[in-house]
């Protein structure tokens, strides 16, 4: 009983900590995807202001490290997702065992308590 209540306990926590970490994920990828639009704006307005194939290569390059960073951040936000709904099936796996052996206790627990002899139908008046 003290290890399905570990258990439960683990999966909850593992839970909460899942869930914590795909926020600040989120938030982390939001600000990617900001600062990546803004490099692209900051890009076309370079590549009109100045034809230097230089700078054109450098933001080529920001952008595109950006976006594998943005790749990686998907990646593990998808990861930790994966692993929150693991957590949440192993939780009702749990609250599942726990009602089963709710059951199962006190199912022993009638059978066990000694029973008092049933009523004779013939010393019953009503």
């Amino acid at each position: 009983m003290n290890m399905k209540a570990e258990s439960l306990d683990t999966a909850r926590n593992a839970i909460d900590n899942a869930g914590s970490t795909i926020e600040e994920l989120e938030l982390q990828l939001q600000k990617c995807v900001i600062t990546k639009n803004e490099l692209e704006i900051k890009m076309e307005e370079a590549v009109q202001d100045s034809g230097s194939k230089d700078i054109k290569e450098e933001f080529h390059v920001m952008a595109s490290a950006l976006s594998k960073e943005m790749g990686m951040m998907e990646a593990q936000l998808n990861r930790w997702k994966e692993t929150a709904h693991e957590a949440i099936s192993l939780r009702e796996e749990a609250q599942s065992l726990k009602v089963r052996l709710s059951e199962k206790v006190l199912f022993h627990c009638y059978w066990l308590t000694p029973q008092p002899p049933p009523i004779s139908y013939h010393k019953v008046r009503c």
